[in-house]
């Protein structure tokens, strides 16, 4: 005999958090990249030159975010190695880049 597992319940939807949800994003550009955003989450971007608060725009929306800076760092160092064969040719090379970790506080239209 096959066992029937009940299904669960279904949670209730509620459409008016959902369009909330929708609506308090916003999509900042900086560093060449671009980035959708929410109030609370966290970012890694490229090094900023900030002390405690940063200002973007909203690229389609027009709105303000403004955002903490929580910490700034450097990543792992890269190491780039040329090599050609049979010709004596080798180049190493390193790079670090340097970031900013922040953290989005409001989202204003």
């Amino acid at each position: 005999m096959a066992k029937v597992l009940a299904k669960p319940e279904k949670e209730k939807i509620d459409k008016e958090k959902i369009a909330e949800n929708r609506q308090n994003f916003a999509i900042i550009k900086t560093g060449g990249k671009q980035y959708k955003v929410n109030v609370g989450d966290i970012l890694k971007i490229e090094k900023v030159k900030a002390e405690k608060n940063i200002e973007f725009d909203d690229i389609y929306a027009g709105k303000k975010v403004s955002a903490s800076i929580v910490s700034q760092g450097r990543h792992p160092k890269v190491k780039i190695f040329k090599f050609k064969p049979k010709k004596r040719y080798k180049r190493t090379r390193g790079h670090v880049q340097k970031y900013t970790l922040i953290k989005i506080e409001s989202i204003k239209e």
